[in-house]
């Protein structure tokens, strides 16, 4: 599979912290494109499920998929390719340490809360909740590759969903990643929903439907 730019989402190997991961040695990356075919088998080799889906909010509103496997310790963030990129999948982010709202609908899990790590990231999400209602409905750790090819845990990665103003959506929501400054956005989605594998691997069902990308 070629690697090639995908300009959407991407995780600045700048957050990378000190602990290594190791991953399959196949596992996609970051940045990485590839056929619709060659990323879904990627995908299901990986015991890959999606979990939340949508359409990012940008020119013909490509679809956007966030996956894991049945542990929460490896997942993606897979979009649809668009401008040179148009009919390929693209890998936006990698991930590990997923962590899923048991509630989407209820209280703000305590995992979402940075406390005095990032205290504007938690009054963002205050005012997001205030203002649309949005909800955390994912959490995980980025994993990023340094230069000296070792992988390494980067910034925490979430996911939110709440009510759209657009009265065609059925939601919005947005991806971040949070620093010490604040929350970034990495998308902002619309139509994003969790699926069955979100409820099943949240209470600990797995599934073992594998990910299609309509």
């Amino acid at each position: 599979m070629a690697r090639k730019a995908f300009v959407s989402t991407a995780i600045g190997a700048a957050f990378a912290a000190a602990i290594s991961i190791s991953s399959p040695a196949n596992a996609l990356e970051p940045k990485q494109c590839g056929t619709r075919a060659e990323i879904l088998t990627a995908l299901k080799n990986e015991g890959q499920v999606e979990i939340i889906g949508g359409n990012r909010a940008a020119l013909g509103s490509p679809r956007n998929i966030f996956t894991s496997n049945a542990d929460g310790s490896l997942g993606y963030d897979i979009g649809a390719g668009v401008g040179p990129e148009a009919g390929t999948l693209c890998v936006g982010a990698k991930y590990t340490d997923i962590r899923l709202n048991a509630e989407p609908d209820g209280p703000r899990p305590a995992w979402a809360n940075s406390g005095n790590a990032s205290p504007k990231s938690d009054a963002y999400l205050d005012e997001l909740e205030k203002r649309k209602g949005d909800k955390v409905l994912m959490g995980a750790t980025a994993l990023v590759r340094g230069a000296d090819g070792q992988e390494r845990r980067g910034v925490f990665i979430m996911v939110t969903r709440g009510t759209s103003v657009v009265e065609t959506d059925t939601s919005s929501g947005s991806a971040f990643m949070r620093t010490s400054g604040g929350l970034s956005t990495m998308m902002v989605m619309r139509n994003i929903e969790p699926t069955a594998n979100f409820y099943a691997l949240a209470n600990r069902r797995v599934q073992t439907a594998s990910v299609t990308f309509p």
